[in-house]
């Protein structure tokens, strides 16, 4: 009885290998990894109640659809929400927006987010990586 508990424990042990080692090569799953994007106030323009923002460092490759973007007026009225849009132009809009100054596709040192607010005021403009949860906040006059 010992005997073929041992025999069939053995057994269970080799096919569970068999069937996790097989799920692992034909399953590769590719998870987002953490990522931050630092930026610094470049210059702003009172006219157009807008900021411009340079990335001054990255981390984890991060993807500019792979942020959510919030624009809060005295950091509690939400006036705007959503995916910075990459533009070489940017709209008379309010919104967040994505320029690739080094035309490589990523979000890179040296490139810059464009922040268009409804009106003068005092904003802060927050970001979330969607799938860690990562925050960062910048607060400007606009």
């Amino acid at each position: 009885m010992i005997r073929n508990n041992i025999l069939l424990t053995g057994m269970f042990v080799i096919v569970m290998f068999a069937f996790l080692g097989s799920g692992c090569v034909i399953g590769k799953v590719e998870t987002e990894q953490p990522a931050l994007i630092g930026l610094i106030k470049l210059d702003a323009n009172d006219e157009l109640n807008s900021v411009n923002w340079t990335v001054d460092g990255t981390s984890g490759d991060p993807k500019l659809d792979s942020f959510d973007w919030e624009l809060k007026e005295d950091d509690s009225k939400l006036v705007w929400s959503g995916i910075a849009l990459k533009r070489d132009i940017i709209p008379d809009a309010v919104g967040v927006y994505y320029i690739d100054v080094n035309k490589n596709d990523i979000i890179d040192i040296g490139d810059i987010f464009s922040v268009k607010a409804p009106a003068d005021g005092n904003y802060t403009l927050h970001w979330t990586q969607r799938s860690t949860g990562n925050p960062g906040r910048y607060d400007s006059h606009y």
